[in-house]
């Protein structure tokens, strides 16, 4: 699962990725973070968090 968090730091959006390993789910979860902070999920593992390169 990727969560995409707003401003106020609350989920705005979540997502199922389906990717074919880890790396090429971190790579889609970073591009998400285009203008929000991402984190990606596997269950309960916290895999990665992306800051937003808006700010």
């Amino acid at each position: 699962m990727v969560y995409l968090f707003g401003p106020d730091g609350n989920i705005v959006h979540s997502a199922r990725l389906i990717c074919a390993d880890e790396e090429r789910a971190k790579q889609r979860a970073q591009q998400l973070a285009e203008t929000n902070r991402v984190e990606l999920w596997q269950l309960t593992r916290k895999i990665a968090s992306y800051r937003s390169r808006a700010n």
